[in-house]
């Protein structure tokens, strides 16, 4: 829609917003499958449909599953369980991207934790100014939930439906709810794995599922507008039906994200995920979360990358857990990988822990026979700075062990 377009549609010219039927709303309420909200003055269509869990995972139930917790994920950003019934699901469909008070959200999506399901409702708007009497059924539908559950919500969702709130004068029910963003924590694990970390590769990549019949996100805007001019329903439906599957996707994902970090259903992760947790465990220096993870390696015979390995070597290291590093680097040197960084940091140890002047020589040297073989096989011309930084730890522990 061009700007001569919107134009005619505030004036007086523009065409009849809902189809010329005996009853519109009935019939629009009808094919929506939808109840009627101020019918008289200004109408909204309210969506009510309840998910099963075990459509996500067969072994989900309220009964035996009633909370999630994904501390390493969130970045101790939300350290504690959370109760299923303290979450709110929310999803919008907007008439642009751009966001701000320009953007006008015509489908606004939530979603409930309750007895083994998960229950949606949903608003749409069927013209612009009638938006007042969802947001106060919104207000008055909010119960006892404490966190927003979204994917890019912080950023787009939120903001918007913050600011309805306050253009309509009405309260907002979420000012003080805590806000958990999955995309942030979706981009942990996958942006090294995924070509995106849209919902959709995430429901094709990793749960192997993909939306047949579905409408892509950048024609909802105009299918909005299309229907403003001529009533017509068809991609209306199509867009409840994506903004439904991205609550459900959203509720799978949290699921999914909490099994990685519990290990609940089985006992094998899938490698790369396995890898981004650990590595993620080692950069917020979760030593509790990552010992039961060795453990796994151990008995799952899994292989982490050196690079993983080197990394909790230096926080083992940090934290003066002296014997489990020297495990590391012993393990690493044996491997062929990260030979250089493992002899020097056991030589370190030895001429600075345990004073053990020849042990740290004999591994110095060590080092520096490695650096001939790779100059020699590869004509490496990055490794300089590691001969001379070995050269001058051989001078002093020479220097060192003349004076004893």
């Amino acid at each position: 829609m061009d700007l001569r377009d919107k134009l005619k549609y505030y004036q007086f010219e523009r065409k009849k917003v809902l189809p010329e039927k005996d009853n519109p709303l009935e019939e629009i309420a009808s094919r929506l499958n939808a109840t009627v909200l101020e019918r008289d003055t200004l109408p909204v269509f309210k969506i009510e449909k309840s998910i099963p869990l075990s459509y996500m995972h067969p072994l989900l139930t309220d009964d035996s599953y009633s909370a999630v917790q994904i501390p390493l994920l969130t970045k101790k950003k939300f350290p504690d369980p959370i109760n299923l019934d303290e979450i709110l699901i929310f999803d919008l469909e907007t008439t642009g991207l751009a966001g701000g008070t320009g953007t006008y959200p015509f489908l606004i999506g939530f979603g409930i934790f309750e007895k083994n399901t998960i229950k949606i409702r949903q608003y749409f708007l069927p013209d612009f100014g009638r938006e007042i009497s969802a947001y106060l059924d919104i207000r008055n539908y909010q119960r006892e939930t404490n966190v927003l559950l979204s994917y890019n919500g912080k950023t787009f969702d939120y903001p918007l439906l913050r600011n309805r709130f306050i253009l309509n004068r009405i309260d907002n029910p979420f000012e003080n709810h805590a806000h958990l963003d999955l995309l942030h924590a979706a981009r942990r694990l996958y942006k090294k794995h995924l070509p995106s970390c849209s919902l959709e590769s995430i429901e094709k990549y990793v749960f192997s599922f993909h939306r047949w019949g579905d409408i892509e996100g950048s024609l909802i805007p105009q299918s909005y507008f299309t229907f403003l001019q001529t009533g017509e329903l068809n991609d209306i439906q199509r867009i409840i039906d994506h903004n439904q599957q991205d609550i459900v996707s959203l509720a799978r994902l949290l699921f999914h994200l909490h099994h990685l970090e519990n290990d609940e259903f089985d006992s094998t992760y899938p490698e790369k995920e396995f890898v981004s947790i650990f590595n993620l465990a080692i950069k917020i220096s979760d030593l509790e979360q990552i010992e039961p993870m060795i453990n796994s390696v151990t008995k799952e015979e899994k292989i982490l990358p050196a690079q993983s390995l080197k990394s909790y070597s230096l926080l083992l290291k940090k934290e003066q857990k002296w014997d489990k590093a020297l495990d590391i680097w012993h393990k690493l040197i044996n491997d062929g990988e990260e030979v250089l960084f493992s002899c020097e940091e056991i030589a370190k140890y030895y001429e600075h822990r345990e004073i053990n002047l020849q042990l740290a020589l004999n591994y110095t040297n060590r080092a520096i026979e490695y650096i001939n073989i790779i100059e020699e096989i590869h004509n490496h011309t990055d490794i300089g700075e590691n001969r001379l930084n070995l050269t001058r730890r051989l001078n002093r522990l020479q220097n060192k062990m003349s004076k004893m």
